[in-house]
């Protein structure tokens, strides 16, 4: 009885759809007879528990009305079996269930994709936000750009690169993209303004960084200069300082702001007329900012002039040198800071500045600006005439004040707090003629102890082929 069991389920599954029949009826015989004859347990893979199917009953039925043509026309119908029952083959193994994710798969796979940290990156708008808005100021036009604390904030722009990219970095790791967007846009922006303090629009001959080398003796003849400004601080600069700093460097001409009569004595005590035995000192007016400007030079000055332009602030010193072959205008400016209550005379006095351009001259023009790059007022000083040796020679910033952060934030502060914080902005500046065939590089600033700023160091060349005086 059992074996014909066996046969009837074997027929009927070797009638199974072609879809389904994986199996010969000799394979199928012979696994049936194993399990439910000899009793062998299914532990081979081809007995595998697989899908749950219906058998097939097969049944023959009356053909009168076909003929007799050999054809085997039977009736396939499902015959009920025990739920559970398994299908094997041994050709195919069918897929065994996938296993179950655990909660934390199921909520690793569904958070891939989506925003993380919530409450840290909602704290990044309000930075974003400032940040924005500290931008929207520096492109404010010249007549609100001195409006209340807004030349003050300005002037920390550049380093807005800082948080911006921290912000964009952030936003990307995060996923926050309206938030990457606006910092990268910031990004650009900020690198769009500040181009030239990294990408030279004009660079020193080899001859001329060779002839400005500390090791090389000075050559009044040649057509390389090495050039000098530094804000004396009323005076409170060390005097012995300053001309080490000049020998050093094979400083050919300084320009000084807030010197005093008493610095002057100072400075010939300490040997820089042996060094620079030529002087032009402006008129010490009622209100100077701190003290006169000077120029000290190696070389004779022609054409000296104490109060250059008429101003009610501090008077700009003048004097011309002979650089090879050609006249240049040299000018030591100091114009006053935008004080609470002095923005307008902060821009009248860049303004003063600015009225050179109308005079057939090639000027170099430094001093302590107190204004940098980002300001309005000076790049509107600069215009098409003047050019800044630091926004042009492509040696990135060179920061001059607070020379020592206890200048800006108070005299009690810690030792090494004191130490290690730069200088925050640039105020002072070598500006000189756009088309005069002037190329300034090599910039750099050196600490002078007594004075908020440091003093900025250049190599200026007037090169041949250049274009002539504009």
């Amino acid at each position: 009885m059992r074996e014909e069991q066996i046969d009837r389920i074997a027929a009927s599954i070797v009638c199974l759809p072609s879809g389904f029949k994986q199996l010969t009826t000799v394979e199928v015989v012979e696994i049936l007879h194993a399990v439910f004859v000899e009793h062998i347990p299914p532990t081979w893979p081809s007995l595998q528990r697989g899908p749950t199917i219906m058998p097939m009953e097969t049944e023959k039925i009356d053909r009168t009305p076909y003929p007799d043509d050999g054809l085997d026309r039977t009736l396939v119908r499902p015959l009920p079996v025990e739920a559970g029952e398994p299908y094997a083959s041994s050709q195919h193994i069918p897929p065994a269930p996938a296993p179950q994710r655990t909660s934390r798969a199921r909520r690793t796979r569904r958070d891939q994709g989506r925003p993380r940290h919530g409450c840290l990156a909602a704290l990044l708008w309000p930075v974003a936000l400032g940040i924005g808005l500290l931008c929207v100021a520096r492109m404010l036009p010249v007549e609100m750009s001195s409006a209340l604390l807004i030349p003050e904030a300005v002037s920390f722009v550049p380093w807005l690169i800082v948080p911006a990219a921290l912000i964009f970095v952030l936003a990307l790791l995060w996923r926050r993209g309206a938030l990457a967007i606006c910092a990268g846009i910031v990004l650009a922006v900020l690198a769009w303004w500040h181009a030239g303090y990294f990408i030279p629009s004009g660079s020193l001959t080899p001859s001329a960084r060779a002839a400005a080398a500390p090791s090389a003796e000075p050559n009044t003849g040649d057509a390389v200069m090495r050039i000098m400004t530094l804000n004396a601080y009323n005076g409170n600069a060390s005097a012995d300082e300053v001309v080490a700093c000049v020998r050093e460097n094979n400083v050919e001409l300084l320009a000084l702001q807030e010197v005093t009569w008493s610095f002057l004595d100072e400075l010939a005590a300490a040997g820089l007329y042996d060094a620079l035995p030529y002087v032009a000192t402006s008129d010490a007016g009622e209100w100077d900012n701190g003290g006169m400007n000077c120029l000290f030079s190696m070389v004779p000055l022609s054409d000296v002039d104490s109060d250059l332009l008429p101003t009610d602030l501090s008077a700009l010193c003048a004097g011309s040198v002979e650089v090879g072959g050609r006249s240049l205008r040299f000018v030591s400016c100091h114009p006053s800071s935008p004080h609470l209550g002095g923005e307008e005379q902060w821009g009248a006095g860049l303004e003063t500045i600015g009225s050179l351009s109308a005079y057939d001259r090639s000027y170099v023009i430094m001093g302590d600006f107190n204004a940098t790059w980002n300001h309005a007022y000076f790049r509107e000083l600069l215009g098409a005439s003047f050019v800044d040796a630091g926004q042009h020679a492509g040696e990135g910033f060179h920061m001059t004040w607070p020379s020592r952060i206890e200048y800006l934030a108070g005299h009690n502060l810690p030792a090494a707090l004191v130490e290690h914080v730069p200088a925050l902005i640039e105020i002072d500046h070598i500006v000189y003629s756009a088309h005069a065939g002037i190329v300034v590089g090599d910039l750099k600033t050196a600490s002078i102890s007594g004075t908020d700023h440091l003093a900025l160091i250049a190599t200026l060349e007037v090169q041949s082929g250049a274009v002539s005086d504009a």
